[in-house]
């Protein structure tokens, strides 16, 4: 089976103001007796849905090619260039692994979990026979004691790492090969050149390790690790002992990590895609800060997650401070209307607009005009995306039963 994907591009304009259909265009994706009841949207602009037109039975669309119906679908994987698409799906009691190009049938095997390297197109996946469990690719395949876990790669797929439970301690294994044994282990990633980054803990104390090369030691506690997508840049979240937390950078270049102030409590990681760039919430003299790679900026009474521009090279995040706001790369803008604080916001290539899902429609910000625009009002909204190709925000959105893609031009 071959799976076709066609980026979505045309769009019929919303039915609102003048102002907002300028900015702002709305397409009818599926209709109502097809029951979508799960959506997905990726950031090259790449959309999909299950449906449930059928009781027993699940359809699959990916960018509006119908597949199926199938006894059972996991949802799809999307590669982070948009150049691929996995998906796992049961029909006539067998398991099939899909991709754009081919299909990979488990014989007698339970499809648990499919997974993409961040920079392969070639798929991984953990399939069960009973008490046999394993990690596969098309010409390789590695034994798992018990479940695993953390299961992570290098971005071209060909290191996997993961993490079992036995009895009372954890192993770390690479390729099938036992790597570590200790108390507990945190497994961040692959680094490009193969080497798993972790943080294990032997009695009370942690540690941080490149491979066999230990980068931090003699930390009561660490909270948070984690890698960039290209694994060249690793950072974490851990405490001396002294009752206060610091953030930690470390690239191959650094002799020795960098190492933020120290502050009352920090959490909500975020690293750049390329760069070496971090950003994390934390209080430090009662103040609430986002700290980024050591400068602290504002984050208000209520702060949002933290996230980056595609490229890497802009840091935002929203906020209340009374009134809403957006800070990027340290500077703040205030809004006129409110932001939703549960998602990540948006932000187009040049910074000049933020977007985000609200309960109902596709909202973004023109910053230099501090202008609001919306797109169709739904009765529910789901995810919304800068799409890097066409440089203009999308969303999914339900109105009625039907599924509508939501797309604003910030331009």
């Amino acid at each position: 089976m071959k799976i076709v994907l066609l980026i979505v591009l045309c769009a019929l304009i919303s039915p609102l103001d003048d102002l907002s259909a300028q900015d702002c265009t709305d397409k009818l994706l599926l209709d109502a007796n097809e029951r979508a009841f799960a959506v997905g949207l990726d950031s090259s602009g790449v959309w999909w849905a299950l449906t449930k037109q059928y009781e027993e039975f699940t359809g699959l669309v990916i960018d509006g090619q119908k597949y199926g119906p199938y006894e059972r679908v996991l949802p799809p994987k999307v590669s982070y260039d948009g150049s691929n698409v996995v998906v796992g799906v049961r029909l006539q009691n067998r398991w099939h692994v899909l991709t754009m190009e081919d299909t990979v049938a488990l014989e007698g095997d339970v499809l648990e979990a499919i997974y993409l390297p961040s920079q392969s197109s070639t798929p991984w996946w953990y399939h069960t026979n009973g008490n046999d469990r394993r990690l596969s690719t098309y010409e390789r395949s590695y034994r798992c004691v018990n479940e695993p876990r953390m299961v992570c790669f290098d971005p071209q797929g060909l290191v996997i790492a993961w993490v079992e439970r036995r009895g009372a301690v954890d192993v770390l294994f690479e390729n099938g090969q036992e790597h570590v044994t200790a108390d507990e282990i945190k497994l961040s990633g692959v680094w490009a050149d193969g080497a798993p980054v972790y943080a294990v803990r032997f009695g009370t104390r942690w540690s941080v390790y490149r491979g066999q090369e230990e980068i931090m030691s003699s930390l009561a506690s660490l909270s948070e690790i984690v890698l960039n997508v290209v694994g060249s840049v690793c950072a974490w979240i851990a405490s001396d002992g002294s009752g206060t937390a610091r953030v930690y950078l470390y690239t191959t270049e650094m002799n020795a990590p960098w190492t933020s102030l120290p502050v009352q409590s920090a959490w909500g990681l975020a690293l750049s895609p390329f760069d070496p760039l971090v950003a994390a919430r934390a209080v430090r003299n009662g103040n609430n800060v986002v700290n980024f790679s050591g400068a602290e900026y504002p984050s208000g009474r209520q702060t949002g997650p933290i996230s980056f521009s595609h490229d890497g090279a802009l840091m935002v995040y929203a906020g209340v401070d009374g009134d809403h706001f957006v800070t990027i790369n340290g500077k703040r803008s205030w809004l006129k209307g409110a932001v939703n604080l549960g998602v990540p916001v948006q932000i187009s290539t040049d910074g000049s607009a933020v977007g985000w899902a609200s309960a109902t429609t596709l909202a973004y910000v023109n910053l230099d005009l501090n202008i609001l625009r919306m797109g169709r009002m739904c009765d529910t909204m789901g995810p919304v995306i800068y799409d890097r190709r066409t440089k203009t925000f999308k969303g999914l959105g339900f109105v009625s039963g039907r599924l509508f893609l939501l797309e604003c031009d910030p331009r």
